[in-house]
């Protein structure tokens, strides 16, 4: 568990925010879904999405998209607007091998999910996809994922399927 001593968060830049929010729109328009849709329907084609290209499927992208940019970006925000959580920059001082990377955290930065390097998790490395078990967690169980304030526990590694899908 990071000691909140040792988890430094800034706020990402507004150029960040803006081209995150134009990827999204991206990624929406690739999955077939609207940005009118709920967090819980885009996060299922989300999740529906990781696991095709897990099975070497998965949606044709232009040379110059990027799938991990594409489908993180859209989670993350998906995240943002249902739970109110917020994008930042953490860093994490006193892990070894350094970490750094953009992640959604919670109010009382007690969990965070890091949408980019998740995906690309499970893409090159075919980490089991628990994109919508954790969203739904933590909308329908939110008490079950309760960490000290601060800590910046990583989510994703911490709600995991019982039982694998499919």
């Amino acid at each position: 568990m990071p000691d909140p001593a040792h988890v430094v968060q800034s706020s990402p830049s507004a150029e960040t925010m803006r081209l995150m929010d134009l990827v999204a729109a991206d990624a929406a328009e690739i999955l077939d879904v609207s940005l009118g849709d709920s967090p819980q329907v885009i996060i299922e084609a989300i999740d529906q999405c990781v696991r095709e290209i897990q099975k070497g499927c998965g949606p044709e992208l232009d040379a110059e998209e990027d799938l991990v940019m594409l489908l993180g970006s859209l989670w993350g925000n998906q995240i943002v607007q249902a739970l109110s959580w917020q994008w930042v920059n953490i860093d994490l001082t006193d892990s070894d091998p350094p970490f750094a990377a953009i992640g959604v955290v919670s109010p009382d930065r007690d969990k965070v999910i890091y949408p980019f390097n998740f995906v690309s998790l499970c893409v090159e490395k075919d980490v089991l996809v628990n994109i919508l078990l954790v969203y739904n967690v933590l909308t329908e169980k939110p008490e079950s994922a309760v960490y000290d304030p601060g800590s910046c526990e990583n989510v994703m590694t911490r709600i995991q399927h019982m039982v694998p899908p499919e």
